[in-house]
């Protein structure tokens, strides 16, 4: 899903990699540890949210500075003049992600359902536990093996919830009392194309519901997220397809996983034991 690259030209106590997922508009995340690293007063045309691990950061925001610490959210607007550098000799841990203006407008358009123009965050470090825990495992989780459909759902409603937490026009989040109708027809639409790489965009699409409601909508009435539903789904068919003797390589294929490996990790989690292990037992009944 992304390619790591790692950043040249920095002290030899400081280290960072930086990826993107190119379906989401190109967005770039950055994992380091900056002991001596310094950044010079600069600015971006798209926003950084950031947290901090372990240590501590500072920097200055226009003429104000700042410390964050473990647990805050680090929200820089584009256009916004930042520095940065470890607060303690010991440096700090560092996670960020980069999305453009135009990724985070159209996440706050289907949060309201109407055009609602560039979100900005009038507070530049958030206290917000939640949303850091969510960040954290959001950014490591880029870096695995993970379905389109299950990161972009993951992706839009972490960016829903810090726009609804913490932008200044957040506003009233309209909300769908129900769509069984729209739900059943987006599970009909999984169960006949399981083995595609189905996105939350498509099946967005397909029932004129924005990405971010659906993925709402779906768990509230589902109680699993849309690309666990799909999971269920694919493993399903991997059993069947085991049962016919077709080697755990064809049958990964043939239920859209990206590989042999995602699909035996998958398959524990929902069985319990590994592809090989299901079907010699069952060579054996």
């Amino acid at each position: 899903m992304s390619e790591t690259n790692r950043i040249d030209n920095l002290p030899a106590t400081d280290e960072a990699d930086m990826w993107c997922i190119p379906q989401l508009d190109t967005l770039r995340f950055l994992r380091a540890r900056f002991v001596n690293h310094t950044f010079a007063p600069h600015s971006h045309d798209y926003y950084v949210i950031g947290i901090v691990e372990d240590g501590a950061q500072r920097f200055n925001h226009f003429q104000q500075r700042h410390i964050t610490l473990p647990g805050q959210l680090i929200i820089i607007n584009p256009g916004d003049v930042h520095t940065g550098e470890s607060a303690v000799p010991e440096g700090f841990h560092y996670r960020a992600l980069y999305p453009t203006a135009a990724l985070l407008e159209n996440v706050a358009t289907q949060l309201r359902h109407q055009p609602s123009g560039l979100p900005l965050f009038p507070e530049v470090r958030v206290y917000d536990l939640y949303l850091h825990r969510q960040l954290r495992y959001l950014h490591s989780d880029s870096e695995k093996a993970m379905s389109a459909l299950e990161f972009e759902a993951r992706f839009i409603e972490f960016f829903g919830e810090l726009i609804a937490r913490h932008a200044s026009d957040s506003g009233n989040v309209p909300e769908y009392r129900e769509a069984r109708r729209e739900i059943q027809e987006v599970r009909d639409y999984m169960e006949a194309n399981f083995a595609t790489d189905i996105s939350l965009t498509d099946l967005s699409e397909l029932v004129n519901i924005s990405s971010y409601h659906l993925a709402r909508l779906f768990r509230r009435e589902m109680g699993i997220p849309p690309h666990r539903y799909l999971e269920n789904i694919r493993i399903r068919h991997a059993q069947h397809l085991l049962d016919d003797n077709l080697t755990i390589a064809d049958v990964a294929y043939a239920t859209g996983f990206s590989s042999q490996s995602h699909l035996t990790r998958t398959f524990r989690r929902f069985i319990g034991v590994t592809p090989g292990k299901f079907a010699q037992q069952r060579k054996i009944v």
